[in-house]
């Protein structure tokens, strides 16, 4: 093939297209080719599903390698060439990237390393060396032998993406399910740093989403090939989808750089509907035990409304900013008592963003059993009853050893009078008892019948 012709393949053979007709390259086979790419010295790389990676040198086979001998039971779905390092980049069909260069895989990533999960649609290096890849989980960002994936949970507008490109002036346009979305170089750099450092940093970027509405048709060319965009010399964007080809020129594209003004119109508190203009200067008192809120904002743009897109937080509550897409309610179920500020935000079109927004301050008033004063009523009512019961035990403690006591002083002036009569007799029980290891308290039958036993000799 020679420089500027287009290769293409059939179910039966490969080759290239010149003046409108397909020119065979004979000992290549056809099949389904999942990615087709150039390298820096002009050498093709096909990615043909069944048979492997194959490498071109003009119309010679340099090289085929299966796909097991690169650690994968799929095949890859995008390549892209390094124009730093050279070598190759793989995304595979069942998720995954690889480098490979001089005949061998050098590294390699999944989802344990942070990809993307999922089918990888397309991978590029740009000219700083960042390795970009799209996958169904993500955009995925490779620097520095660090992964962040960037997805609707930290700033892009949905998850999936299919492929990315980079216009002239260092945006770079990703197609995803929301449609195609222009994200302006700096910004997707600064939110995977953020990211990077962070998995779950968020971050307000300047993103424009073309839909139906501007001419993106909705329906997506089918996934797993690739390259699925070009770039050509004048700086528009040519990509296939089922019904045709689109076209877009980033340099001839409306830009609505107003920030939309944003209105919190009302508050709904169990069904009972309030006016937030009524309350803008001072914080709205909720009844006791209020269990369904619901907050209506809006924000105006007359270019297309359709599009503004929202973000709120209820401080004192939500973690982090809630995206609302297109929806213009916030709900809140069984909220504890509170002050609070409920915060919203919204950006037009063109991606952006009125981040002062509005906000409105409420409180919701305790029920008497939430009061302060009531929990430490609580626990000074159970101290109380701690203290009684151990008032109680104490008492009962002191009349078992009482009795307990006049019963011992009984039995001792027992075992006197009993040793008195007969001392011969109680000294011989005594020791019994003793060798039993029933030993008499102090004062026992013991000592008194030694006791008796002396007088018994004076007398």
């Amino acid at each position: 093939m020679l420089a500027g012709e287009f290769g293409a393949v059939t179910q039966r053979e490969f080759g290239y297209l010149e003046n409108g007709r397909f020119i065979p390259i004979s000992g290549i086979p056809g099949g389904v080719a999942r990615s087709i790419v150039e390298d820096t010295e002009g050498n093709l790389w096909i990615a043909n599903q069944n048979l492997g990676l194959f490498h071109l040198r003009g119309s010679e086979v340099v090289e085929r390698i299966p796909w097991d001998k690169l650690g994968h039971k799929d095949c890859a779905s995008a390549l892209g060439v390094d124009p730093l390092q050279g070598g190759l980049w793989l995304g595979f069909f069942q998720g995954g990237i690889a480098y490979f260069k001089d005949g061998k895989v050098q590294k390699s990533y999944g989802v344990a390393d942070g990809l993307g999960d999922g089918l990888v649609g397309d991978v590029r290096v740009d000219p700083e060396g960042t390795l970009w890849a799209a996958t169904a989980g993500g955009l995925s960002r490779l620097k520095n032998n660090r992964i962040a994936t960037l997805t609707s949970r930290n700033g892009l507008t949905c998850d999936a993406v299919q492929w990315l490109m980079e216009d002239d002036d260092h945006s770079f346009w990703l197609y995803t399910t929301c449609g195609l979305v222009r994200i302006a170089g700096a910004d997707l750099d600064a939110l995977a740093a953020a990211v990077d450092e962070d998995k779950y940093a968020k971050r307000n970027i300047q993103a424009m989403v073309l839909d139906v509405s501007d001419g993106v048709t909705g329906r997506v060319y089918p996934i797993g090939y690739s390259p699925q965009v070009a770039r050509s010399a004048d700086g528009r964007l040519w990509f296939p989808a089922l019904d045709g080809v689109s076209v877009v020129d980033p340099k001839h594209l409306p830009f609505n750089s107003l920030q939309p003004p944003v209105q919190i119109e009302g508050i709904t508190a169990d069904g009972k509907t309030l006016d937030a203009a009524l309350v803008a200067n001072r914080p709205l008192r909720l009844p006791a035990l209020t269990r369904d809120l619901r907050i209506e904002y809006t924000a105006l743009s007359f270019v297309a409304p359709e599009k503004v897109l929202f973000r709120y937080k209820l401080e004192s509550w939500d973690r982090d900013w809630q995206d609302a897409g297109t929806r213009r309610r916030a709900f809140y179920n069984s909220l504890p008592p509170g002050n609070y500020r409920f915060r919203v935000m919204a950006c037009n079109n063109s991606g952006v963003w009125n981040e002062a927004g509005a906000f409105l301050d409420f409180v919701i008033a305790p029920a008497y059993y939430q009061t302060t004063l009531f929990r430490l009523s609580c626990a000074a009512a159970f101290l109380l009853v701690v203290f009684a019961l151990y008032q109680i035990r104490l008492r009962q403690v002191a009349r078992q050893f009482n009795v307990r006591l006049e019963e011992r002083g009984g039995r001792a002036d027992t075992h006197r009078a009993r040793a008195a009569r007969h001392p011969a007799a109680e000294f011989s029980r005594t020791a019994a008892e003793v060798s039993r290891g029933e030993v008499p308290a102090a004062g026992s039958a013991c000592g008194s019948a030694r006791a008796a036993g002396r007088r018994h000799r004076s007398g």
